[in-house]
């Protein structure tokens, strides 16, 4: 049995253990054959103190997990006060003007979300208040700008993407044309990849990309990212919204994702909008996609899919992204003596920089 994993336009065949990743050890996936799994799974861990200890943790449907201990207080000296598809959303116990996001990823709900969150804080009186943004656990999705343009008073400039020119183009313009004419989001996660309803998108793929695959160029021309907020001739600068927080922000960022995330945190750190603190994140950002199917021959049942990664993001600085992530602000990393208490270090450190430790 194989996997494939693939890295920009490097494809390696490895055996299914060799692509199984600690996060993945706790459950069963189809990943691995039923034979890698016995009833429970035998750990040998080293404590804080330096003690060895053996356990073995049975496997149980997720939704019986009752979670305790460490884990759950997240943020010391706030409170939960909604949960949202995009964000869970905590404010402070006290008299601090500090809201804390613990962003989940950039989600097919993000547009609905920001609303949310906008309607929320000016019902409130949070305008005003400073933001700490943690995305250590965040994913990918889309439309980040859209985001930046209410977290943040400062105009920014977003990212730009382009198309590299292949025999699949001509395929690639026509589902996006389809999916336009007949009024469907492009799939990406099941969120919109576009604020308008995609016309400016289409006007560059059906001009400027056809022209490029006549040519026989081996790019296209950069555009802002997915022409998603802003028209193919624009400079990508993007003002903030008519309302939007007022105050300062803090960004904490880590590996645990990439692709949009990357793309999120290019623009934040390219145009100074805030300090940002943690781990750099994960560096897998690409503008388009392309799947694949290797199927049997005789039988047409599918073997393997391969993603292709078929564009390039162009940080607002000009950097490609994928394979360079944004340099961290301040590195504070995730080690065996932190684990326990990393998120209440990043929190303080963020809050010091707020000027409120």
């Amino acid at each position: 049995m194989l996997s494939a994993a693939m890295y920009g336009k490097l494809t390696l065949f490895v055996s299914p253990v060799a692509v199984t990743t600690s996060q993945m050890l706790g459950s069963r996936t189809g990943l691995l054959p039923p034979r890698y799994y016995r009833e429970a799974l035998d750990l040998e861990v080293v404590t804080a103190t330096g003690e060895t200890k053996s356990v073995s943790l049975p496997y149980v449907a997720a939704d019986s997990i009752e979670w305790r201990g460490e884990g759950r207080d997240l943020f010391p000296g706030f409170r939960l006060e909604a949960e949202r598809p995009t964000f869970d959303l905590y404010l402070p116990e006290g008299d601090t003007k500090i809201i804390v996001l613990d962003w989940h990823r950039f989600h097919a709900k993000l547009v609905e979300d920001i609303d949310w969150l906008m309607d929320f804080a000016a019902a409130n009186d949070l305008l005003d208040h400073d933001i700490v943004f943690n995305a250590t656990r965040s994913g990918g999705g889309s439309l980040g700008a859209y985001a930046i343009q209410r977290l943040s008073p400062k105009p920014f400039k977003t990212t730009f993407g382009n198309l590299r020119i292949s025999d699949v183009i001509p395929e690639f313009i026509a589902e996006r044309v389809e999916a336009f004419q007949a009024r469907q989001d492009p799939l990406d996660h099941g969120g919109k990849e576009t604020i308008d309803d995609g016309t400016w998108l289409i006007d560059w793929l059906t001009s400027d990309v056809q022209q490029a695959y006549d040519n026989g160029d081996e790019y296209t021309n950069n555009v802002p990212f997915k022409l998603a907020h802003a028209p193919r001739d624009s400079d990508g600068v993007i003002q903030p919204a008519d309302v939007h927080f007022r105050g300062n922000m803090v960004c904490i960022m880590g590996p645990n994702g990439g692709s949009h995330l990357d793309q999120f945190y290019a623009i934040v750190t390219d145009n100074e909008l805030c300090p940002t603190i943690g781990m750099v994140t994960g560096g897998y950002s690409n503008t388009w996609e392309w799947f694949e199917e290797v199927a049997f021959p005789t039988t047409g049942r599918p073997v393997i899919g391969f993603m292709w990664n078929i564009g390039h993001t162009i940080s607002p600085g000009g950097r490609i992204v994928e394979g360079d992530p944004s340099p961290i602000g301040e590195f504070i990393p995730l080690t065996h003596d932190n684990f326990a208490e990393y998120d209440s270090i990043l929190l303080d450190r963020a809050l010091e920089i707020l000027g409120t430790n």
